[in-house]
């Protein structure tokens, strides 16, 4: 079975930068996994700090610099902003009111993560 340090290994070899990457059924054919385990295997390694990123049309790859860290990052937290307005607007509820004072520590509390750091 395939582990994060496999996955990093993996980016680190050949497809570090937003420009080289490697789309998800090849990465996952060499990490020999299903892709649906692949995107499960990158969500691990975001929360142990790996910045590993992916473009639908450049495919997954490891920042190659604290800029392209932080554009993974940021996409992070816009798709993460974009799904508490959708739950607000089923829900008919102000985001405010769905997410209350809830900070990133309390996520991380939720996850039993500690606090991600740049790899």
């Amino acid at each position: 079975m395939a582990t994060v340090q496999n996955l990093v290994d993996a980016l680190a070899a050949g497809h570090r930068g937003h420009d080289r990457g490697i789309s998800a059924i090849r990465l996952a054919a060499r990490l020999d996994i299903p892709p649906r385990m692949l995107r499960e295997l990158i969500a691990q390694a975001n929360m142990e700090g790996h910045a590993v990123g992916g473009h639908p049309r450049r495919g997954y790859f490891m920042a190659a610099n604290p800029e392209e860290a932080k554009e993974i990052a940021y996409h992070l937290i816009h798709r993460a902003k974009f799904g508490l307005l959708r739950a607000s607007r089923i829900l008919g509820k102000p985001i405010l009111e769905l997410a209350g004072q809830m900070t990133l520590d309390d996520v991380e509390s939720q996850q039993g993560a500690e606090p991600c750091q740049q790899s």
